[in-house]
């Protein structure tokens, strides 16, 4: 039985040594889309089959602070959340009624210190707080000032913090043992604007903290727009959600596909394409060229519920539109006339169902006005944070599943 998989490794090849074959290709496109529906059907009882859905809040937690806060993890048998508050530097634990249990801040000298800023924080274990740092990841014991520090498991060259604050570090069981996931977005490696770059650069890591052992991990695949167009989109970061055990899905801003990872085997178990009308619209350049090409649609975050991977495309305004704002507009340009008419005219949204099988529809994601901050649970269900126009002394955190609706 030929598989997703399969069927697109061949459009990749007759494409390639055979550029004029659109009736083969029209086949095996056709093809193709039947054995996505049958993958559809065999889905899990969670989402079964193709259909319309929705994010429905089924409970919340409202915490008292006037400080900018984020969501940063979830320990589901706490039941506690992991918050970051930016304007006091504080890592905050709240209980789902709204209890502050415990605080601390790294950012300050002391004991705790870990430096000035952070690229993400885990629950780890039942009694521990992961924080990934500059050059170190930072192993806090709660209710104490004992801190453990675990050097990077590769060279970086710089660092960077991304758009649309994906999740940068993750856990995950591996033969009875807690192993931890890092994106590490500045590691050593070729040019960035070249095809060894694509090719080559692995940015993900998993590292078992009590043995010490790491590896490189999810390069981008074979098939992937980035290995195979022969022309510079982006750098290609990565977007992770973490399933159930050791599965994981991941795409890029310009991907056309979901893939469904395996961490243990680090292999891909399946490739979901998205479909045409929800797939990355954008520009190239030539490798090694200057210039950074317009993005039009990207895949701009995703989230997990366990059984299910909520994608979110996202139109957005191009890199030329930006620059001709930028170059009338002085100082704050982002808060000019010029940009919120260019982000009603580009900016569009839409919420996308896969689980591991296959893609199961659009997500009707209107449930009020969210920031980008979410955390993946395998649960069930993700959490939100609720943004309010006007300044409250209080923030509200939403607690989202997906039904569907036909």
């Amino acid at each position: 039985m030929m598989t997703p998989q399969s069927i697109l490794r061949l459009m990749n090849v007759m494409t390639q040594k055979h550029p004029c074959r659109f009736p083969v290709l029209f086949a095996l496109s056709a093809l193709l889309i039947c054995v996505l529906n049958s993958c559809n059907q065999e889905s899990g009882k969670e989402f079964s089959g193709t259909g319309k859905y929705k994010l429905e809040v089924t409970d919340s937690v409202t915490f008292d602070r006037l400080s900018q806060l984020s969501l940063l993890d979830y320990h589901a048998e706490k039941k506690e959340l992991l918050i970051y508050d930016s304007q006091l530097g504080e890592i905050l634990v709240i209980n789902e009624t709204g209890e502050l249990i415990s605080s601390f801040n790294p950012f300050v000298e002391g004991p705790l210190y870990m430096g000035d800023e952070s690229f993400g924080w885990r629950f780890y274990g039942d009694n521990q707080i992961l924080g990934y740092g500059r050059v170190y990841f930072y192993l806090f014991n709660r209710g104490s000032d004992q801190v453990e520090r675990y050097d990077y498991p590769t060279e970086v060259e710089s660092w960077w913090l991304l758009d649309y604050d994906p999740k940068m570090i993750f856990t995950f069981p591996n033969q009875g043992q807690l192993e931890t996931m890092a994106i590490i977005p500045g590691v050593a490696a070729p040019k960035f604007n070249s095809k060894a770059y694509q090719d080559s650069t692995k940015m993900i890591y998993t590292m078992n903290l009590a043995t010490g052992e790491s590896r490189a991990v999810f390069r981008k695949p074979a098939h992937s727009v980035y290995r195979t167009l022969g022309k510079y989109i982006d750098r290609g970061w990565p977007l992770l959600a973490h399933g159930k055990d050791h599965y994981f899905a991941m795409t890029y801003s310009a991907d056309s596909n979901v893939y469904i990872m395996d961490a243990i085997k680090d292999e891909v178990v399946n490739t979901i394409p998205l479909p045409g009308a929800h797939q990355p619209l954008y520009e190239t350049v030539p490798f090694e060229a200057r210039g950074r090409p317009d993005l039009m649609k990207i895949n701009s975050s995703m989230v997990s519920t366990g059984d299910a991977f909520v994608l979110r495309s996202l139109n957005v305004i191009p890199e030329s539109v930006k620059r001709q704002i930028r170059a009338t507009e002085e100082g704050r340009w982002w808060e000019s006339d010029a940009y919120k008419e260019a982000s009603r005219k580009y900016i569009k949204h839409q919420s996308l169902l896969f689980n591991k099988e296959g893609y199961l529809g659009e997500v009707d994601s209107n449930i009020g006005k969210v920031n980008f901050d979410k955390i993946s649970t395998d649960q069930g269900f993700f959490w939100m944070h609720r943004r309010y126009e006007d300044e409250r002394d209080y923030h509200t955190f939403l607690k989202v599943q997906v039904v569907k609706t036909d």
